[in-house]
């Protein structure tokens, strides 16, 4: 049941914007952690050197986990509906 609130919205409709901002958050995470992954080359300059960055290696196994982990959970999870 839709319970109508004080401002005249419904509850429902404020929770559906609420959810939809975190997917939306979710989403350009995902996509932020490609990038970083695409990029990786050309922003570690010690790798060109031969040396290695610690910063720049937990970056993408950071990245890589991330990616990893909720590609399995949006493929376990059923769908919405």
């Amino acid at each position: 049941a839709e319970r109508i609130s004080a401002h005249g919205g419904t509850d429902r409709a404020l929770g559906n914007l609420l959810w939809r901002g975190r997917e939306l958050v979710g989403v350009v995470a995902f996509g932020l952690a490609g990038v970083v992954l695409l990029l990786l080359p050309f922003l570690d300059r010690k790798a060109a050197r031969g040396e290695s960055s610690r910063l720049w290696s937990w970056v993408a196994y950071g990245a890589l986990l991330y990616l990893l982990v909720l590609s399995a959970l949006g493929s376990l999870s059923s769908p919405a509906g």
